[in-house]
């Protein structure tokens, strides 16, 4: 490498391209189905968006069912990641990827495309709201990346490229950092000495960091959370009115289901991301509801969020909560979603688009950190993917009153309404 390029993701670019894929389908052939409205995507940045949900609920899903209990994670930060790897690959690796991600039909430019064009959609509107998306990728001395895979990770992802020697323990110190930097300290480090010796690290770190819109309306009291076990947790929830939000069969609503589960979005000040939460049928179990869930019942569900203009009581727990996902964890969940080939070390060179050594990818972390309190959410993840040197290398009536009170186990998302981008997706159990 000649020089080091120092670009943190410009939130304003305008790069979108118009030529794509012809049909929206998704990895596994289904057409795309119930998809909640978007706005501004050409139809390749439509197919990516459906494929992106699918990719995010599955991996959330399975997340949550591997960690028990609360858990968090970045489907946005994860999928980032191994965008920026996928130009380098080629052949059955390449495919294994792009159909995990949900991008099949389409070319690397067509995925990063709609990657800038969320960055762009999230744009805060003020500083008051703070958001920061960065990626960087580390280089080692001896890897000689070709030309065209940098030039395609710096155009569509503003990736800070940088060559250091990775068999030199500073340089994880020096991973670490940037991490430290791009989540504004809530996550220190990601990296350990584990990793020496890579022939290249991928790092996409996410912070996000704002005010409620209608913050002025909660107040914080103490109330009973019942798990799904029955055992009774006092917790410190934040509640209060407001008029105008979306949300979806809350109770007392003339036409609420008893079958259906309450969705309520929350907006954020100077933000168009939004929060939304999403309690259960009475008497479905969290872990039922989760196992129930797919990527067209979650665009079902954020298509039913419905304008109002009624006041809707609202009750939800303060909590902070943090989820580290190690490399064999990672590893296990992205084979059993589709990514195989991406971790073999093999003589056709799956990464052969990548640099003139033969590589794979031998580690793959994630952090990710919430805190939700009645002033607002901040909230951080990074993810790392490390690539290995190969052997031979050096309108109804409705009431006037309507309620949401998340005192039992719940699902909640950080999402991008008009891309459809998720960036974080948890859930409450206890």
């Amino acid at each position: 490498m000649k020089r080091t390029i120092s670009l943190i993701i410009g939130l304003s670019a305008a790069l979108i391209l118009t030529a794509g894929c012809a049909d929206i389908e998704l990895a596994d052939g289904s057409r795309k189905s119930n998809m909640p409205p978007t706005s501004g995507l050409t139809r390749a940045q439509e197919t990516v968006a459906a494929g992106q949900v699918k990719f995010s609920v599955d991996f959330f899903k399975r997340a949550a069912k591997q960690q028990g209990g609360n858990t968090l994670v970045s489907s946005f930060s994860m999928s980032a990641a191994w965008s920026m790897l996928a130009p380098g690959a080629s052949g059955k690796t390449y495919t294994e990827i792009a159909e995990t991600l949900g991008f099949k039909a389409c070319a690397p430019e067509e995925i990063g495309s709609y990657y800038r064009r969320s960055l762009e959609a999230m744009a805060p509107a003020d500083d008051s709201c703070k958001l920061n998306i960065a990626n960087a990728i580390w280089v080692d001395r001896l890897l000689h990346p070709y030309e065209q895979y940098i030039s395609a990770t710096e155009m569509y992802y503003s990736a800070k490229v940088t060559e250091l020697d990775l068999l030199d323990p500073a340089s994880i110190d020096r991973v670490n950092d940037w991490v430290k930097d791009n989540t504004d300290g809530m996550i220190d480090k990601i990296l350990d000495n584990k990793v020496l010796g890579a022939a290249m690290i991928l790092t996409n770190a996410v912070y996000f960091n704002a005010k409620w819109k209608h913050e002025d309306g909660y107040q914080t009291i103490e109330k009973w959370f019942k798990d799904d076990n029955g055992k009774e947790i006092k917790k410190q929830f934040f509640e209060g009115s407001y008029v105008s939000g979306r949300s979806y069969n809350l109770e007392n609503s003339e036409n609420e289901k008893t079958s259906e589960p309450r969705i309520i979005s929350l907006p954020f000040a100077s933000s168009p991301l939004e929060m939304v939460f999403v309690l259960p049928p009475e008497g479905k179990s969290i872990d039922d509801f989760i196992g129930s869930l797919s990527d067209s019942k979650w665009n079902r569900m954020m298509s039913q969020l419905r304008e109002s203009s009624i006041f809707t009581q609202v009750s939800i727990p303060e909590f902070s909560e943090a989820t580290s996902l190690s490399s064999q964890e990672c590893i296990d969940i992205l084979k059993k979603m589709g990514i195989r080939k991406a971790f073999e070390f093999d003589e056709t060179k799956g990464f052969s688009n990548l640099s003139p050594h033969e590589t794979y990818v031998g580690d793959v972390r994630q952090i990710a950190k919430i805190e939700v309190t009645r002033s607002g959410a901040k909230a951080a993840a990074a993810t790392s993917i490390s690539t290995l040197y190969g052997a031979s290398t050096e309108p109804l009536p409705v009431p006037a009153f309507e309620t949401f009170n998340a005192d039992r186990p719940f699902l909640y998302s950080i999402i991008e309404p008009s891309t459809q981008s998720i960036l974080f997706m948890g859930v409450i159990r206890q």
